[in-house]
């Protein structure tokens, strides 16, 4: 048992006889007492908050014993070792009962089921496939600098996320795919709660030195996610600026406006320029400036597009719903036309992806009770799914919209929120301007840090 300067061991787990003990106990032993002096480190000088997270004790451990077993006995071949642990845990998260790496502990008397071969065993792996990546002296160097700057605290798991960004530092320790696969992974998890999103966007520190179209496509993917769900609120034209000024901008300005390079760097160009434009759809949804004949004319572009026969319907219902004023009114079209839609041979059924960016409980609720009564033909899986993503949709916008909208304002810090509506606009190269209405005293206490609006575009920010 791991005390801080007193670690306490059963007899016959510490002591061993070179000339009786078999090899195996040996080793047992050997594990034991590096796995126990380990704790020193992870778990007494520094330790987990909650036992949800009870990895960043157990899990460092075993992953520092199997270097403390080869320094104590040159001769344990400690990748072995490392393999059989590996393979028990893999086995065992192919349960169905099996749990992640992080646990759920809603109560003290829940943490003994914590102790399982996933904290231990599973955690321990993903070291050892980062520290494969990064290279055993990066992998001391982080931790070294997470015990030194946590020292007696208790920390969480994002705490180590940060210390072992080696991402942001040298981004081509990994491969292309890795980089990509990483960046999707932290953003899904975000997504659903595994991850803080403040963790998330650090992670992006170093994109402004990436090249590869693959990696910015994933990421720009998952903020265009993000934008869509945070269309009206407040802190929408905040989310948006940091995208463009600290991401979106400086790369362009790296690459070059021209449409030269490779077929991967022009995509990847205009995929930001794509970014680097303005949201005018909000502007007008704020302003009470979207006009009738807008609607109208959308309407009839999808009727002339039915009507005629004409393939392309489903895309152009997916560039009308995609925006916020759009999706009612293309559901809309969709309800009073549904079996025409579905019948038509020539209308692909991308023509009902355009319900994907619903992200309301009502309209949820309308489109399954819609649905239910409806024959769904060959779109019948493709609609389910698109169910689904809405349920997510809704989900994302209950559990974790709030936790995004904090790291925004965090990134304000001298943003005071009011209830009465305010202006901000922003004249390259001139400073920055605040406009609050009449009937307002609160509002913007200081001018807006420069640092977040320069270099952006004449006008970024109208509300």
């Amino acid at each position: 048992m791991e005390n801080t300067g007193l670690n306490i061991f059963l007899q016959d787990y510490l002591l061993f006889n070179r000339q009786t003990t078999t090899e195996r106990h040996r080793i047992l032993i050997t594990e034991i007492i590096a796995h126990e002096v380990a704790h020193e480190w992870f778990g007494n000088m520094v330790t987990l908050k909650w036992w949800d997270e009870l990895f960043i004790n157990e899990g460092f451990a075993v992953y520092l014993s199997s270097i403390g077993m080869k320094a104590i006995d040159s001769t344990i071949d400690t990748d072995a070792v490392m393999d059989v642990f590996r393979y028990s845990s893999m086995s065992k998260a192919s349960w169905q009962t099996s749990t992640s790496i992080k646990k759920t502990v809603a109560k003290k008397e829940d943490y003994a089921a914590a102790f399982d071969a996933i904290t231990y065993h599973m955690t321990c792996s993903c070291i050892r496939m980062l520290e494969s990546a990064i290279g055993r002296d990066a992998m001391k160097s982080g931790l070294r600098q997470l015990v030194r700057d946590n020292k007696f605290k208790n920390i969480r798991g994002e705490d180590v996320w940060d210390a072992l960004q080696t991402l942001v530092d040298d981004h081509k320790v990994f491969t292309v795919s890795e980089r990509k696969s990483m960046l999707d992974d932290v953003f899904s998890l975000a997504r659903i709660g595994q991850v803080r999103y403040p963790t998330a966007f650090k992670m992006l520190r170093y994109l402004t030195l990436e090249d590869k179209y693959e990696v910015w496509k994933v990421v720009l993917q998952h903020l265009s996610f993000l934008m869509r769900r945070m269309l009206l609120e407040d802190e929408y034209p905040v989310l948006e600026a940091y995208i463009r000024n600290h991401l979106v901008h400086p790369k362009l300005r790296h690459l070059g406006w021209e449409m030269k390079g490779g077929y991967k760097t022009r995509e990847l160009k205009k995929q930001l320029i794509e970014f680097a434009k303005e949201n005018p759809v909000r502007k007008e949804m704020l302003n009470g400036l979207y006009e009738d004949w807008k609607v109208n004319a959308s309407v009839n572009l999808l009727e002339f597009f039915l009507e005629n026969n004409i393939k392309g319907l489903g895309r152009t219902m997916i560039l009308i719903g995609g925006r916020q004023m759009g999706r009612h009114l293309v559901w809309n079209f969709l309800r009073s036309h549904w079996s025409r839609i579905l019948s038509k041979s020539v209308v692909e059924h991308s023509a009902f992806n355009s319900l994907e960016n619903h992200d309301d409980k009502f309209d949820q609720a309308e489109i399954e009770d819609f649905v239910k009564h409806k024959d769904l033909g060959v779109a019948k899986t493709r609609i389910y799914e698109i169910i689904t993503r809405v349920k997510a949709n809704v989900l994302w916008k209950k559990s974790r919209q709030q936790e995004l909208i904090d790291w925004v304002k965090a990134t304000m810090t001298n943003w005071t929120e009011c209830a009465s509506p305010y202006r901000v606009v922003f004249r390259a190269p001139q400073p920055l301007v605040t406009t609050l209405t009449d009937n307002s005293k609160c509002g913007l206490q200081k001018a807006l840090p420069k640092s977040i609006f320069s270099e952006i575009s004449p006008d970024l920010f109208q509300r």
